[in-house]
């Protein structure tokens, strides 16, 4: 997927569209995502974004994740065990 369909499915998933506790327009979701990939800001080359969605059972870490010729995804974890792994990756 490309980074605006992924923040567009984020969003849409999202409790009107808060992450990282801030209230995002959708275009400012995908300027920030967008943004937080350029090589200038991404100073240790990573290819993970972990960030916090407001969902209906509560607020959740998940990240997107860019692979190779600019197609990205994300993962949203299932169970607040699994989300530990995703915090891991802040550390």
């Amino acid at each position: 997927m490309t980074i605006r369909e992924v923040c567009i499915q984020l969003y849409d998933l999202s409790v009107d569209g808060h992450f990282n506790g801030e209230k995002f327009s959708q275009t400012q979701l995908i300027n920030y995502v967008r943004n937080s990939f350029r090589p200038e800001v991404n100073l240790h080359g990573d290819n993970k974004l972990v960030m916090m969605i407001e969902l209906p059972d509560g607020v959740w870490y998940f990240y997107i994740v860019q692979y190779d010729k600019g197609q990205f995804d994300y993962y949203i974890p299932d169970t607040r065990e699994q989300e530990k792994r995703v915090i891991t990756i802040l550390n």
